[in-house]
């Protein structure tokens, strides 16, 4: 483990670092893959983070001298969360540690997953007592080289990390009853979500979005094999539907091709705040409708809840193309 070339002897050996600057659901992503003795990979990721990664932003207040600063991520709570990935995998398998960098979290995971000791209910709480160490003598180089304690402290500064940067709470995913993988995120300071004011659209360019986006929905839905073209009776019912969707509502099933968090759709695809009424008011028609499908529809308010379009609402997207081509 830490020879120069580990992977030599564990295949997958490695830490992947991949960027989504749009979210997953963006096309665009930034690589990059870290090989080595596995404390040069860890030291050299967290460099790598600290650089590229963490901004830092200081808030004056008109009232005091005194300003606050606040950052993105806290550093401590990186280090710790990637630490314990590294500490707690499992070498057997050749998936590696990957971390997505997302616009609102970041995401840490690891495989096979938490040691059946340590429950869900125990990380929600942030206090972990029963502890197992799948790899101890990984655990104690680690320590002696001063990148990790080892004595189940990990999870409560991870969350008093963020708690003290201002920043929400950590979500911990061990995948229950399963256990293939365990999941850290570590959510953005809400200081650093970009927000995304209304804008009055003249009809001309209104007129010309909505082409646009008909042109993308053709372009896409054609190069799509996961959308079967619907039959000539279901045909009928979703041109019916399809006149009584709006602009917006057409963009957030295009946009949900891919499963996306509730807060993507709303702020970054149409513009409007996180908020429940938005939710219900753009969102939820279309769950009712059955066009949109959730993740978890077991769990409704579970903070790992995304939405994908359903085959149906697929189906509009394929007559709504359809339809624009033939005028």
């Amino acid at each position: 483990m830490f020879s120069d070339e580990p992977e030599k002897f564990f295949k997958g050996v490695q830490i992947d670092v991949v960027e989504f600057p749009k979210g997953v659901a963006g096309k665009a992503f930034n690589e990059k893959i870290f090989h080595g003795a596995i404390q040069k990979q860890l030291v050299d990721v967290l460099s790598y983070i600290k650089t590229n990664v963490i901004k830092e932003k200081v808030i004056k207040y008109a009232d005091r001298e005194i300003s606050d600063r606040v950052f993105n991520y806290p550093f401590n709570a990186i280090e710790e969360a990637l630490s314990n990935a590294v500490y707690h995998r499992n070498y057997e398998l050749q998936d590696p540690i990957e971390i997505r960098i997302l616009p609102d979290a970041i995401e840490i995971i690891s495989f096979n997953g938490a040691d059946p000791s340590l429950k869900q209910e125990d990380f929600d709480k942030g206090i972990v007592r029963a502890r197992r160490y799948k790899n101890r003598r990984v655990g104690e180089f680690l320590k002696e080289l001063r990148l990790t304690e080892g004595r189940g402290t990990g999870i409560p500064t991870i969350v008093k990390a963020l708690k003290d940067n201002g920043s929400s709470s950590p979500i911990f995913d061990t995948n229950e009853p399963y256990r293939t993988h365990f999941l850290i995120e570590i959510p953005v300071h809400k200081d650093f979500i970009k927000s995304y004011s209304t804008i009055t659209v003249p009809k001309e360019e209104l007129k010309k979005g909505i082409d646009a986006l008909a042109e993308a929905v053709r372009v896409t839905l054609s190069n799509s094999n996961a959308i079967e073209i619907p039959s000539e009776k279901n045909s009928i019912k979703y041109k019916k539907i399809t006149s009584t969707l709006n602009l917006q509502q057409i963009k957030i099933l295009e946009f949900s091709i891919s499963p996306v968090k509730k807060k993507e759709i709303l702020e970054y695809c149409i513009g409007v705040t996180n908020q429940t009424k938005n939710f219900t008011t753009h969102i939820e028609p279309l769950i009712e409708l059955g066009l949109i499908n959730m993740t978890l529809p077991k769990k409704p308010t579970s903070q790992l809840q995304k939405y994908f379009t359903s085959n149906k609402g697929k189906g509009i997207l394929y007559v709504l193309r359809n339809n624009n081509t033939s005028n």
